[in-house]
């Protein structure tokens, strides 16, 4: 018989500082009975729940009447308070219990996975998944944090002013100063959501793939991509092209470039080459190549790309979701809209958490193509754009042979007074990204266009 790890101690604290307190229960909210490992624990703690829920106070003259033998009946109960434990340390026992019982439920998602493995005429791949996809959407329940006074407030706001001193680097450069100076002051700000929206076929992989190989990233830093619609070699490619200069259908036209381009093919050679062993040295980018996959999964592999860049010593600074509309998001219980709102919700606080800036590619309606693109443009929902810190719009313009992009600015979270609002225009050549040129810097698209 497994000894499964929870604490006694931790517990009964919880129930005790509960009994001192009933406000305190406002703070635990994220406590669930299911998280208490002994059942005495479990009645009392779903009892004192029942109480708030009608609006009652609760302490133990009030509840004495409704303590059952199950929970320990009275005389227990007077033990547990009577090991006094300090109330204002309530949240840090709650949070033991909290990932204690994760810990727990990992173990019984992994035990289930095991036996279903065992089981060779069942699909171990949707096994694998299965059990992968119960112990992340644990994981996630790490994503919590304390209530702070004013007091603690202004500290932290007065180390932060002292940081940017000393260190003015409030986000990540994505490397494009056309990008960058529509983002706002925090470029691609950490903690939070960066949608890039396009309808399809407008770039916004190729302007993920430019961001991926150009950002700034710092020597102790590394960031992953969740390549959910492109394959992960073509995405690995798409970011040695950018790095390079070299076409992007490089590596899958060989024999082409060879015969057509034979002058070209040696030096190409050389610069893909180049850009690869450099992303392979410094240990910059990985990529998930997972197609079917849900917002819990993407957070739990944050979470836990996170701790692997850690044990390296680095830290996961940027990561990458090509693209929104591919995620499979539950409509069981609630329409698509609001499906997805709460799931970038959930990615918004991950990003938070751990410190993470995203970048979130999202599909944009067919009536944007004729416009300037705007988070109002993003399919199936509108309440995306509540969980963004900036929206970056990308439009493909076609023109005497060569294509071009615009760049649109909306909404950013960040904007001061050097934060640009009119569009910005790149050329695109050989699937790379460029700024115009110098006799093409005042480029704009032809007016039958717009």
């Amino acid at each position: 018989m497994i000894n499964l790890p929870h604490s006694p101690e931790s517990e009964m604290a919880v129930i005790a500082s509960l009994f001192d307190d009933c406000t305190l229960l406002n703070k635990v909210d994220f406590l669930r009975p299911s998280d208490f490992y002994m059942m005495p624990h479990k009645l009392i703690f779903e009892l004192f729940l029942n109480e708030s829920a009608k609006g009652d106070g609760f302490d133990l003259p009030l509840l004495a009447d409704k303590i059952t033998e199950e929970m320990g009946g009275i005389a227990y109960l007077a033990d547990i308070i009577s090991n006094k434990s300090s109330t204002g340390n309530v949240v840090s026992y709650a949070r033991k219990v909290v990932e204690l019982a994760i810990r727990r439920d990992s173990i019984a998602a992994y035990q289930n996975g095991i036996n279903e493995l065992l089981d060779v005429n069942s699909n171990f791949i949707d096994d694998v998944s299965h059990t992968s996809e119960l112990v992340d959407s644990s994981i996630c329940r790490l994503s919590m944090d304390d209530t702070l006074d004013v007091e603690t407030l202004i500290n932290q706001t007065v180390n932060e002013m002292e940081k940017t001193l000393e260190d003015n680097r409030t986000g990540v450069s994505t490397g494009i100063p056309e990008v960058d100076e529509r983002l706002g002051y925090k470029n691609l700000a950490i903690g939070e959501v960066t949608i890039i929206g396009a309808p399809s076929k407008n770039g916004k992989t190729l302007f993920a793939n430019t961001i991926a190989a150009r950002c700034d990233l710092l020597d102790d830093e590394c960031s992953h991509i969740f390549s959910i619609e492109m394959p992960a070699l073509g995405m690995f490619n798409g970011i040695v092209s950018a790095i390079s200069g070299v076409p992007s259908s490089f590596y899958a036209r060989q024999k082409y470039y060879h015969e057509v381009m034979p002058h070209k093919y040696d030096e190409w050679i050389g610069r893909w080459g180049a850009a690869a062993q450099e992303l392979h040295e410094k240990g910059k980018i990985t990529i998930d190549g997972r197609k079917d996959v849900t917002m819990s999964y993407i957070c739990g592999e944050m979470v836990k790309q996170s701790r692997l860049a850690q044990n390296k010593g680095k830290k996961l600074r940027v990561v990458f979701i090509d693209h929104a509309h591919r995620i499979s998001y539950d409509c069981s219980k609630k329409s698509m809209t609001y499906a997805m709102g709460d799931d970038v919700r959930m990615l918004k606080n991950t990003a938070s958490d751990l410190g993470i800036a995203v970048v979130l590619l999202c599909q944009l309606n067919e009536n944007s193509k004729d416009k300037e693109p705007t988070s109002y443009d993003i399919l199936d929902t509108s309440r995306i754009r509540h969980e963004m810190q900036a929206f970056i719009g990308l439009r493909l313009f076609r023109e005497d042979g060569e294509s071009y992009f615009g760049v649109y600015g909306h909404d950013p979270r960040y904007a001061d007074h050097e934060t640009q609002f009119h569009p910005a225009y790149m050329s695109m050549i050989g699937g790379v990204v460029k700024s115009l040129p110098e006799h093409k810097k005042h480029w704009t698209p032809k007016q039958e266009d717009n």
